[in-house]
């Protein structure tokens, strides 16, 4: 196996793989199969089988070509939302937008695919050679043009996984890279699986419905407080803050580095912030987690292994918000008051929403978004960030405390609002001065 050519990283991803630990992001399914036709269906009582996903070698290079056609679509599609942010026109609604809806679904389809890699390697097939995933990836990496790049691309995918962190300068070189191919009028040619499009488009289409009655801000006549529940009154979105405020938010840790260096920043900087922590990585980092909690920040849930809740089972979807409620407060002592569901998905599924308001939990949305999970660059994450901010002037801003370039864009976005003698609050510390002038 040619080897000359791969990156010292490249290999060390391939050889973890090949002694079969693993260990990428723990995410169960964003979707229960990639195919699905009903991705935001009624819970269901069945987990889905996720370990079949992957069950032929055929199946393993469709799922390693969908990592790469998301890179292809989510570098089109975030161009075209940073054309949004720009116009003053369009900017108000870039968070409302198809082009929105479109990114959030390829999160979840990347996230998928990432994942049904994690279970075939947990529970193989007998009929795949252990060492053919390996053969796989170094084969797309060392190929030429494009592929290469999205090969190297669908590497550092899973490498950030493994908790490498992925160097903005080659990440800003790989999208370079990829501009031809994305602003030609056959970007749709460069995809391996075209019918992935169609996918992206009903997941999207799906997703805008789920939460367009719920993003909603209320009515002006008789604004109600604030508080868990089932309807509108059950979610914060941020449009509700006193003008000039805003609230940090940072999801999906607690990381590593990352985040002691987010702490670090908002401490340098006087802030609290809210912290929505995923239980399985709060349980695999600790540590971090009390520092976070020491830091005197706002502790959040997450849910339990940041799933797309309305396609997980029951029993799962008792532990995704019940039982991580319950964990949070053993270990740090606190019970949240706080949820924010994993892609924003299910706000309007019934099942979850209950579960949500009887562990007296309240939603919470956002009206800035950085993607920084998307874009590894720091200085254009905030500056996304900063043109949102100067549309809606006060709000909820999300971030990821578990990437690398996360720290310096949160520093960069701080700089900024306090230069405009911006108040931050935590979430919690908002609803309350909120729910004060409301009936």
């Amino acid at each position: 196996m040619k080897l000359n050519r791969l990156s010292r990283e490249e290999y060390r991803v391939g050889s973890i793989i090949r002694k079969n630990i693993f260990t990428l992001i723990s995410l169960p399914w964003a979707l229960q199969a990639c195919s699905t036709s009903a991705p935001f269906a009624t819970v269901s009582n069945s987990p889905p089988q996720a370990s079949r996903a992957i069950a032929s070698i055929s199946d393993l290079d469709q799922t390693l070509g969908q990592i790469a056609d998301t890179h292809v679509l989510a570098a089109r599609y975030l161009r075209e939302f940073d054309e949004l942010i720009k116009n003053p026109a369009t900017r108000q609604e870039a968070l409302e937008s198809e082009v929105y809806a479109r990114l959030m679904a390829i999160r979840m389809i990347r996230e998928s695919a990432v994942a049904n890699l994690e279970a075939f390697n947990q529970d193989p097939v007998k009929v795949i050679p252990s060492d053919k995933l390996q053969e796989r990836i170094q084969a797309r990496v060392e190929t030429r043009g494009l592929r290469g790049t999205l090969g190297r691309l669908t590497s550092r995918t899973l490498s950030e996984g493994l908790g490498t962190p992925i160097n903005p300068t080659e990440w800003t070189s790989l999208q370079k890279q990829l501009t031809p191919a994305i602003t030609s009028q056959n970007w749709r040619a460069q995809l391996e699986r075209p019918e992935l499009l169609d996918q992206v488009n009903e997941l999207a289409r799906a997703w805008r419905e789920d939460q367009s009655s719920r993003r909603e801000p209320q009515s002006e006549v008789k604004l109600k407080k604030i508080e868990p529940g089932t309807g509108r009154t059950g979610n914060v979105v941020g449009w509700e803050y006193p003008e000039n405020t805003w609230s940090l938010t940072f999801d999906d840790g607690p990381g590593t580095t990352s985040t002691d260096a987010v702490l670090s920043n908002l401490s340098a900087a006087g802030i609290k912030a809210t912290f929505f922590q995923v239980t399985n990585m709060l349980l695999k980092n600790t540590d971090r987690a009390s520092a976070v909690r020491e830091a005197g920040m706002e502790l959040a849930n997450h849910s339990w292994t940041h799933a797309n809740l309305p396609r997980v089972g029951q029993t799962q979807l008792q532990r995704e918000i019940r039982d991580s409620t319950a964990e949070i407060l053993r270990i740090h002592g606190v019970r949240p008051k706080l949820f924010r569901l994993p892609y924003g998905s299910g706000v309007n599924t019934p099942t979850i929403r209950s579960l949500m308001a009887g562990e007296n939990l309240v939603h919470v949305f956002w009206n800035v978004d950085t993607l920084d999970w998307q874009d590894k660059n720091s200085a254009s994450v905030a500056r996304r960030a900063i043109g949102q901010i100067t549309d809606q002037k006060k709000g909820v801003i999300l971030f990821h405390d578990v990437h690398a370039h996360t720290p310096e864009a949160a520093r960069l976005v701080i700089e900024h609002l306090k230069k405009l003698n911006t108040r931050f609050l935590t979430v919690g510390q908002a609803i309350e001065e909120i729910n004060a002038h409301r009936e």
